[in-house]
């Protein structure tokens, strides 16, 4: 199956599926809000946000039935092998003017492909950024996306009711494993709804249908429209509100989100209406997270101090789990830290959790689970094996967990003993207070 069947169900696609999406739910911690109205088989075309290089086309077919084919890049398909590859995996090239003019003949026959898979009914992903950056911000949305729409319906007669389904897909940390994601997807656009405006305007059409688009995604994710400096800090007083809400709550990554999306509206909505807050509020948090950074700790552990949180137990914890991580860290430290030395130095850092993930996930973790497997066969049987397999990968994510608690504690004991503990705690206050006077 290449690209010429792309838009049919296959086998070998379905045991990829199963392989891939239950390996990314041990990677990443997934949550799912699914408000769409659209069942399966109909002719649907996802529009996500992108964040995240491939993780996101995973994330989508990680939580939808159906094999949904994705538009990606065009220049990984630099050679046939790879090509079929991409193919077999639902993947299919959009070339740019970068990949070179002669490749851009190409997109027609993509373009008359995406329309076969859209009518298929398994489903058509589109990002239609066009390409992914690592910020909390929806950026402008290219026309492709609704052309295709618009062209898929016209094509067959307007009788497949398109449908374009909004996705926003937030993540707390993009590629450190065992990371919080949310995926919201949203109330589905009727292509037919805009078609009349498109077929007597064509360029009104398509902008009034990503308009639509647009206002479709911005509701499922953070999105925080200011630049540079003012970005950065609002991005990080969507941690120091959250750590202020989270101190008794217990609240969720998906409360987190709703957390973000409402602090984020405030303190946009200053800059219009509450400037010298604002001004004084980014200034504020800058001085603050300076402080931190000197020290080498972070709003969560000030938090815990300042509310008198107690942390202690944890200690015996570790003292008494300390046999479970260690065997466990040795076990599991080659197949978890090759993935690390390999994408550590990759320039663009959003690429960085596609390749750990496809390296430690799909490769060096089932290799040495695979030798691990047949040596305890050896010597205990089949039966035996299986169950202290899956207590070495058990005792693998402990490790990793006991080790995030050990950096946590650290932290907190570095604020607690250091000389600018209350001058931090004051700060703090300050930014508190003038969030809260929002």
């Amino acid at each position: 199956m290449g690209f010429n069947n792309i838009e049919k169900s296959t086998t070998i696609y379905k045991i990829l599926k199963f392989w891939v999406t239950k390996t990314l739910g041990v990677f990443y911690q997934i949550s799912v809000d699914d408000q769409s109205d659209v069942e399966e088989g109909e002719s649907i075309i996802y529009a996500p946000n992108h964040q995240n290089a491939l993780i996101d086309p995973l994330l989508i077919s990680y939580s939808r039935k159906g094999q949904t084919v994705y538009l990606a890049r065009g220049d990984i398909f630099n050679t046939k092998i790879i090509a079929e590859l991409l193919y077999m995996i639902k993947m299919l090239p959009v070339f740019r003017i970068r990949d070179g003019y002669n490749q851009l003949h190409k997109n027609q026959a993509i373009f008359d492909k995406t329309m076969s898979v859209i009518a298929s009914g398994n489903g058509l992903g589109v990002f239609p950024e066009a390409n992914h950056a690592g910020f909390r911000r929806l950026r402008m949305l290219k026309k492709g996306i609704s052309r295709m729409a618009f062209q898929t319906e016209i094509n067959y007669n307007e009788e497949l009711n398109v449908k374009i389904v909004p996705v926003g897909i937030e993540y707390d940390h993009y590629y450190w494993f065992r990371s919080k994601v949310h995926i919201t997807y949203g109330k589905s656009i009727l292509v037919k709804d805009y078609i009349d405006e498109y077929k007597k305007d064509e360029p009104k059409g398509l902008n009034a249908l990503n308009k639509a688009i647009s206002k479709g995604i911005v509701p499922l994710m953070v999105n925080i429209t200011l630049k540079d400096e003012e970005y950065e800090m609002t991005n990080y007083l969507t941690e120091v509100n959250f750590n202020k809400k989270n101190i008794d709550l217990g609240l969720t990554f998906a409360d987190r989100v709703k957390l973000d999306q409402e602090i984020v509206k405030e303190i946009i909505e200053s800059k219009e209406t509450k400037l010298e807050l604002f001004d004084n509020l980014i200034s504020k948090a800058k001085e603050y997270k300076t402080a931190l950074d000197k020290v080498k700790t972070d709003d969560y552990s000030v938090g815990v101090i300042a509310n008198k949180k107690s942390y202690l137990y944890f200690y015996p914890t570790l003292f008494l789990m300390f046999p479970m991580y260690l065997v466990g860290a040795i076990l599991n430290f080659i197949p978890y830290k090759i993935p690390y030395f390999i994408t550590r130095k990759m320039p663009d850092v959003q690429f960085h959790s596609t390749m750990y993930f496809a390296v430690g996930g799909l490769v060096t973790v089932p290799m040495f689970y695979t030798v691990y497997l047949f040596v305890l066969k050896a010597y205990f049987g089949i039966g035996v094996a299986l169950v202290l397999l899956i207590g070495i990968g058990v005792l693998g994510l402990f490790s990793y967990e006991y080790f995030r608690l050990f950096v946590k504690l650290k932290r907190i004991n570095r604020i607690k003993k250091s000389d600018k503990l209350q001058s931090i705690i004051r700060l703090r206050d300050e930014v508190l207070g003038m969030l809260e006077s929002l």
